[in-house]
């Protein structure tokens, strides 16, 4: 029986991505490593700001040590002036609500984000207390650690829990845990999302009849 959802938070919940790729790219820019937007999204969508780092200096970038923080101050400040939401997020969410779901959010970045995007789309009240960061609790998404976290603190067993996501290693993280994923593609084929395992789906407000 299904009794919650675990949301990602970018690029599921908030349209982050676009604006956070942006000024990825921008910045390794500055420090040698020139590639176009659509490589920055293809090499580093879902993963942590360390693991950009780390393999930005494979590639070649010449970056600081305090290379992390500047990239989130200056993403932070972009994010609280223009984020948005993802379209259908709204009656998606009041629907679930109407089914008597538990929700959470459940996101590779750090708190301090989710609290910055979720105040700006009107969605921090909603998901107050049920916010939850893998570099915070443990090991980053393609584990399953934040998931699992999550469930235990809205009191869900792993079977009865399904995960919103949009990038392949959340989706890993999730069936890692044992949980049903599905994942929120609206451009592109989705084949890496569902070669991990889950559904792939293009409209948000279309999502609760997909898994009553």
């Amino acid at each position: 029986m299904l009794r919650g959802v675990l949301f990602d938070c970018d690029g599921v919940l908030v349209d982050s991505e676009p604006i956070t790729n942006r000024v990825l790219r921008d910045s390794l820019a500055r420090y040698g490593l020139d590639m176009p937007q659509a490589e920055v999204e293809a090499r580093f969508i879902g993963g942590t700001m360390s693991g950009v780092r780390a393999e930005a200096i494979r590639l070649g970038a010449n970056l600081p040590d305090d290379w992390v923080q500047d990239v989130y101050d200056e993403a932070f400040a972009c994010l609280e002036a223009e984020v948005e939401l993802i379209p259908g997020v709204l009656p998606m969410l009041a629907r679930c609500e109407a089914l008597g779901l538990a929700m959470g959010v459940a996101s590779n970045g750090r708190t301090v984000k989710m609290e910055i995007t979720l105040r700006r789309t009107g969605l921090a009240e909603r998901f107050a207390g049920r916010t939850f960061s893998a570099p915070e609790i443990g090991k980053p998404k393609p584990a399953p650690d934040v998931y699992l976290a999550a469930a235990m603190a809205l009191n869900l067993c792993p079977q009865e829990t399904i995960v919103v996501e949009d990038s392949a290693t959340g989706v890993e993280a999730a069936i890692a845990a044992g949980m049903r994923c599905f994942a929120y593609v609206p451009e592109g084929d989705g084949a890496r999302q569902a070669a991990a395992g889950a559904t792939v789906f293009r409209n948000m407000d279309a999502l609760p009849a997909l898994f009553l």
